[in-house]
């Protein structure tokens, strides 16, 4: 048997200061297992959706505001955004901006855990977007800002913490001037008389 429930009064605990604290009371009953565990809302809304048997529950990343709604809420209730929608809500706009959208919807609203750069140039026709003309240099920025990295023990690739935040803040211009090229000048060639 499972129960999830809001908390109760904890000893010594006002009951109003419970109920607007988010927490959860889980417990799951069973032979020979007994668990009890209070959780965060969050934690419990995941906790519900594997139960009403979503097929698609993404780990909690604890990166969410109050202007970015939980996206990764799958199952009977709610669609999951496709990845255009995905595109115009976090906007990116520079080739490395969208590579990253890419690979953050991937990874946080399909469940991949990993992915290969060729994952992400199938997708960019399904945002409506062209190719990065030059894919490989792009690619390569996202890995060189931080917010992409490889897993050394299968060769696949993640969004970083940094990349997470860059998607959260919509490619802020603070994010923007951290994180741009650095043109190399020309040297003036003197023309010799």
């Amino acid at each position: 048997m499972m129960d999830v429930e809001h908390a109760t009064k904890a000893e010594g605990e006002d009951t109003n200061e419970a109920a607007t604290t988010g927490r959860y009371q889980l417990r799951l009953t069973g032979e020979g297992l007994t668990l009890e565990r209070t959780l965060a809302e969050a934690e419990a809304l995941q906790v519900v959706a594997v139960v009403l048997g979503a097929s698609n529950v993404p780990e909690l990343t604890g990166h969410r505001t109050e202007a970015e709604p939980d996206q990764r809420v799958s199952g009977p209730l709610r669609r999951r955004p496709s990845l255009r929608e995905y595109f115009d809500s976090v906007e990116p706009k520079r080739n490395p901006d969208k590579i990253l959208a890419v690979a953050s919807y991937v990874q946080h609203i399909e469940g991949e855990q990993l992915f290969a750069p060729q994952d992400l140039k199938r997708r960019f026709r399904d945002a409506g977007e062209p190719l990065p003309g030059n894919w490989g240099r792009d690619f390569r920025w996202t890995i060189q800002n931080g917010w992409i990295a490889e897993d050394r023990g299968s060769g696949g690739y993640y969004v970083t913490k940094k990349g997470e935040d860059a998607v959260t803040q919509k490619f802020s211009a603070e994010i923007k001037k951290a994180t741009s090229v650095k043109q190399r000048r020309r040297k003036a060639r003197s023309d010799k008389a």
